[in-house]
């Protein structure tokens, strides 16, 4: 088991070890009893079997489980651990940590890197989901590392546009803020763009979506 699989148990044993929803002794004391939601405290409270309402003042809440774990000191062992001992480049960190589960789930890591570095000629007869999913992730890491560049004829702007991955979307997005899908982006090497600029000019825009 590597490093960043222990990490991971040992943060998936710290969060079970965690209250189910119910109801506890309120830590602020200002009540007998106060609703832990299985996460955090809530405002709910209960005195004489009797419930109200007395929200919990900033600075009074005790962290989270999962706060208390996802601190730098433990994300900088499991991005070293990445980097570092499995290989993984600063463009793919960045690129998984965007996927579901993000850096914290070993199992989902391994799976998302492996799909990451899938040859596109395999990909072929996969779902086109699946597909649009892997290419957009090789995507971004391409870009991340200015490895490529991405460029869109965008109908809003009226020009040969280069555009960025913008994770919080999913999506690819132009200078003045338009978003577009995979289908519609040309991917390709920084030494061809010039090139690529001056044929897409001569093809119909994409009109993208604004933000």
């Amino acid at each position: 088991m590597s490093l960043f699989e222990m990490l991971d148990v040992a943060r998936q044993a710290a969060m079970a070890q965690q209250p189910a929803e119910s109801w506890q002794p309120d830590p602020t004391a200002r009540h007998e009893q106060r609703w832990w939601d299985g996460e955090r405290w809530t405002a709910w409270v209960a005195d004489g079997g009797r419930q109200g309402s007395d929200p919990v003042a900033l600075g009074e809440e005790a962290p989270t489980w999962s706060e208390r774990w996802d601190n730098p000191t433990i994300r900088a062992w499991r991005d070293e651990v990445l980097g570092a001992r499995l290989g993984v480049t600063p463009a793919e960190l960045a690129a998984l940590a965007g996927e579901p589960g993000g850096l914290e789930d070993a199992a989902a890591v391994q799976k998302n890197l492996a799909l990451m570095r899938t040859p596109r000629e395999q990909v072929q007869g996969w779902s086109r989901n699946v597909q649009s999913v892997l290419l957009n992730r090789r995507n971004a890491a391409a870009l991340a590392r200015g490895d490529a560049v991405a460029l869109v004829h965008c109908g809003r702007c009226h020009a040969v546009v280069d555009l960025t991955w913008d994770d919080s979307t999913k999506r690819y997005r132009c200078p003045a803020r338009h978003r577009f899908m995979l289908d519609d982006v040309t991917l390709v090497a920084p030494d061809g763009a010039d090139a690529t600029r001056a044929a897409l000019a001569a093809q119909p825009p994409h009109k993208g979506v604004r933000l």
